[in-house]
């Protein structure tokens, strides 16, 4: 049962967060490359994201176990380990991630409005090849271990199943990025990084989570 209850509260949380950015107002510092430079304020309504989060959390958790109790399970095969492939691989690609959002944090720290911090477009451009490169690496080599971790017979073929779809995922995760602070304005609020960083999240944990499902459909078939 607590199974089935973290993971609802783990998607009301995001659908909570997701929710609230993409409804909230749109004013604040703006970020953008014009020679180049990244305009920005570091401050933001952290305080209400913790918030909604928590009821988001306790919504889905009191769903989750409502539905245990009148037999509706949402857990996959036994020893399927979707929720742990997912994890894994998220967590894996956003340590990867780690280095250019500490680089990125890191420009803006203490920052007033209208300050301007120049950036090239070479620097740019390195940036975003070198992180989604570790962001790969990280990523498949998180599930590479979890798996052989849990001495899962099907380690191997799921690793390479990742491998193959985790490009995909990612430029259908960076589409699904841009779309939302597309619809935030390109604002460089609090509201706007959550909902962006939750869209992300969600596409890349369904990318990892559709690999897993595919071997094992296959193992199921053979």
């Amino acid at each position: 049962m607590w199974r089935q209850a973290l993971g609802f509260a783990v998607f009301g949380i995001g659908v909570a967060l997701l929710g609230a950015a993409l409804g909230s107002p749109t004013s604040g510092w703006t970020a953008y490359v014009s020679g180049a430079s990244l305009l920005g304020d570091a401050s933001g309504p952290w305080a209400s994201q913790v918030t909604t989060a928590t009821v988001g959390a306790a919504v889905g958790l009191f769903v989750g176990v409502v539905l245990y109790g009148v037999g509706i399970r949402a857990l996959g095969p036994d020893g399927g380990r979707i929720g742990r492939v997912a994890s894994a691989g998220t967590v894996g690609a956003a340590v990867g991630l780690s280095p250019a959002l500490f680089y990125v944090g890191s420009a803006f720290v203490g920052s007033p409005a209208g300050t301007s911090v120049a950036v090239s477009y070479g620097t740019i451009l390195v940036l975003y090849v070198v992180s989604a490169l570790l962001a790969y690496g990280c990523a498949v080599g998180a599930v590479r271990l979890t798996m052989a971790a849990s001495a899962d017979p099907l380690a191997r073929r799921t690793t390479r199943a990742v491998a193959l779809v985790l490009p995909i995922g990612g430029i259908l995760a960076t589409a699904a990025g841009v779309g939302a602070a597309w619809l935030r304005g390109f604002s460089t609020t609090v509201p706007t990084l959550v909902a962006v960083v939750v869209t992300v999240v969600l596409v890349l944990a369904a990318t990892f989570a559709l690999a897993r499902g595919r071997v094992l459909a296959r193992e199921t078939v053979t």
